[in-house]
């Protein structure tokens, strides 16, 4: 925090002493190390929160990116078509089904039946 060397905290122990007496130094060296104590955990509250604030506002910035890339546009209209076909052939199916005629006992061929007779064939002439 400040970059003091020994010197200078000799320096201002010898000054605190013959201002404040030999008495009274032990009580206020107390206070003054509780009161760098809590302002020490103060600056380490503050630069936790902003770095957190700071690591936040980057992750949101890294998932725009994300989100705004070619790929992620790519997979999207990829993932809509694929919706699409799926989509139009379960309309088709559900149509197909809708449409076809409920089989009826007289719709089943049977095995020993005999099979269907051919119709005539267009080129001969009806007499008739």
């Amino acid at each position: 925090m400040f970059d003091m060397g020994l010197w200078e905290i000799l320096l201002i122990g010898v000054i605190a002493l013959i201002v404040v007496g030999p008495e009274r130094l032990p009580r206020l060296a107390r206070t003054a190390g509780l009161w760098l104590g809590k302002a020490r955990s103060m600056v380490a509250t503050v630069r936790y929160e902003v770095e957190r604030e700071l690591k936040v506002d980057e992750l949101k910035r890294e998932i725009k990116q994300q989100t705004d890339s070619e790929a992620f546009r790519d997979l999207s209209e990829q993932v809509k078509s694929v919706h699409s076909d799926l989509h139009s052939a379960g309309k088709a199916l559900h149509s197909d089904i809708d449409g076809a005629p409920e089989p009826t006992d007289t719709q089943t061929p049977k095995a020993d039946a005999d099979p269907p007779s051919q119709p005539d064939s267009p080129s001969k002439p009806h007499s008739g």
